[in-house]
């Protein structure tokens, strides 16, 4: 066999398409319905350029509903010389991302792989159509528009306590009322002491001997 573009050596090459990822293309091109969806963060890197301008590209998963491991992405600018306002913007999402990520409190990190794997609900919309999309022949795609902590127990409200249902108790008997001299109301005299002696007669300047 003969190889007019080179010999057998040249031509040498080997193909595993186990070695290929899964593919989140094709039917995940298709925007997934506005709303909150759980997931997780599941890649993540850091994009620059040059005149200084950096942003946190994060990569979600959604998990636990229907459209489980759909992929939705989003940047958030870390750091914009030419744009304090647009920096200032980008720290309030990354305040918001970490809160969410831990039941509304938010947390430091050094490194973007300390965000992956950690639940939280994302807010999923569509991005504006732009003159970029228009001269791209490109539709719009989703995009995350908030965060927020995942439902739990503790976010739920209790019943109020019921108070234990009335069960009425034998009638009360009252106390026999007391005399005093035959008088009802009176303190009862006490019977068990000496017997009471009665009082002298006052005495008068011509009672006194001298």
């Amino acid at each position: 066999m003969t190889y007019p573009h080179g010999d057998e050596q040249d031509r040498a090459f080997s193909f595993d398409p186990n070695s290929v990822p899964p593919d989140d293309r094709g039917s995940h091109f298709d925007p997934i319905p506005s709303g909150w969806y759980p997931a997780i963060v599941d890649d993540s890197e850091i994009k620059r350029s040059q005149s200084g301008w950096q942003g946190l590209k994060l990569r979600f998963s959604i998990s636990g509903h229907e459209y489980t491991g759909r992929k939705i992405y989003t940047q958030i600018t870390v750091a914009c010389p030419s744009s304090a306002e647009a920096e200032s913007i980008g720290r309030r999402q990354l305040w918001d991302l970490t809160s969410a990520m831990n039941g509304g409190q938010p947390f430091r990190f050094h490194r973007t792989d300390e965000l992956h794997g950690r639940p939280l609900c994302i807010k999923v919309g569509m991005e504006k159509l732009t003159a970029y999309h228009e001269e791209q022949g490109l539709d719009p795609r989703n995009d995350i528009k908030a965060f927020k902590p995942l439902p739990g127990p503790s976010m739920k409200q209790q019943p109020p306590a019921q108070a234990p249902p009335y069960v009425p108790g034998p009638p009360q008997q009252a106390p026999p009322q007391q005399q005093w001299n035959g008088q009802p109301g009176a303190p009862a005299q006490d019977m068990t002491g000496p017997p009471r002696q009665p009082e002298p007669p006052p005495i008068g300047d011509d009672d006194l001997p001298f």
